[in-house]
């Protein structure tokens, strides 16, 4: 059985506590079940925020007649507009994989983690 100093279930916001808590010289252990990065990262602000941005995009170019510039919006990849966002997505999390695999004071385990008493959780 490994022991750490802390322990953090999920990659999403406790990161940051597991960020601060190695970098004071604690063992840390994270355990992730899905992609690294959280619901933030993976499924909500962010890919959600790029997918605004190109409807705001869209919604500028339509509104250029007011500032008399005459634009026309023949097309819209919107599978290609998804695509990039996915890949955004996947490379942040995977960079996230990287940094805490290459980290000394951080043990990445893969895996759902349950309380199985006070002190020790089950992976």
């Amino acid at each position: 059985m490994q022991e750490f100093d802390f322990l953090v279930i999920g990659s999403g916001s406790g990161l940051d506590v597991a960020n601060a808590m190695a970098g004071r010289g604690n063992s840390v252990a994270v355990v992730e079940e899905g992609r690294l990065g959280g619901t933030c990262l993976n499924r909500g602000c962010i890919p959600s925020k790029q997918l605004l941005y190109h409807a705001e995009v869209l919604e500028t170019i339509e509104g250029a007649d007011a500032f008399e510039i005459k634009a026309e919006v023949t097309d819209i990849d919107f599978a290609e507009i998804v695509r990039k966002v996915n890949d955004d997505v996947a490379g942040s999390s995977e960079s996230i994989r990287c940094g805490l695999e290459s980290s000394n004071s951080h043990d990445l385990f893969s895996g759902t983690g349950r309380f199985v008493d006070d002190r020790t959780v089950e992976i």
